[in-house]
């Protein structure tokens, strides 16, 4: 499976959690460990941000710096 491939899974995945959780927030660590499930390592962790960034750029998602840990929330999420 290609990389490119990889992010669309975690895009889909992102997607559906998205979905089912509205209030949900978390660094790209916890959205890597919590949310899907994958090992932390900085592969995933790049490919999540990655996409984090696309679904940002589109509304979904939102981001914030909390003493310098970004923190990434479902837009809706006050």
């Amino acid at each position: 499976m290609s990389a490119q491939d990889d992010e669309a899974d975690i895009e889909t995945q992102l997607r559906q959690y998205i979905r089912a959780n509205p209030g949900a927030g978390d660094t790209a660590i916890g959205i890597v460990s919590f949310w899907l499930f994958l090992p932390p390592t900085p592969q995933n962790i790049t490919r999540v941000e990655r996409v984090l960034v696309r679904l940002e750029a589109e509304g979904l998602v939102r981001s914030r710096d909390v003493a310098g840990t970004t923190y990434w929330f479902v837009a809706d999420n006050p």
